[in-house]
């Protein structure tokens, strides 16, 4: 299992990182402060990401629904860096916004399930994310074990790395 601190200059490389921002909203649609810790896990390699000089594309899940958003997860992501929310994640447009984002820059794009190619793994749901970026990274490990399109298939067609909080789990695991 390769980690991202193996991989060589970051700086201009797009990672594609899937994370787990699947994180209950509160009855104001808020992300509470006492029920964040999935993003602040994940910052460790976000930060380590942006200050390589790697654009940045964050993807993840929220609920069942598919019309759930990921907006107020920005929100809160917000409050920690600086990012931008991308409210698709399926448009032809949506390769040119990939080459657009800046190094060191943090974009995180609406909610996987809302392409129905996600959770029945969809090769060609798979490649059109892989189509976005140099390399893959799996920030996500409490979805792993999901055989979807932005945990498995997607690794078919790019170099893929653990991030940092996911070899974390991983070594706990290994000895607990």
């Amino acid at each position: 299992m390769k980690s991202i601190l193996e991989i060589q200059n970051l700086k201009g490389r797009t990672a594609l990182v899937r994370v787990d921002f699947n994180v209950p909203l509160g009855d104001d649609g808020i992300v509470d402060s006492t029920e964040d810790w999935r993003i602040q896990k994940s910052l460790d390699t976000i930060k380590h990401l942006s200050k390589s000089g790697a654009k940045t594309i964050l993807i993840s899940h929220i609920g069942k629904d598919p019309k759930q958003s990921l907006a107020p997860v920005a929100k809160r992501l917000e409050e920690f860096i600086p990012i931008k929310f991308i409210p698709m994640i399926y448009s032809e447009d949506m390769p040119n916004i990939a080459e657009n984002i800046l190094e060191g820059e943090v974009v995180l794009l609406e909610n996987l399930r809302s392409n129905e190619g996600e959770e029945k793994n969809s090769r060609e749901f798979a490649a059109y994310l892989a189509s976005l970026a140099d390399f893959y990274v799996n920030e996500a490990f409490s979805v792993s074990h999901r055989e979807h399109a932005s945990i498995v298939g997607v690794t078919e067609f790019l170099p893929s790395y653990v991030g940092l909080w996911f070899l974390q789990e991983v070594e706990k695991t290994r000895f607990s």
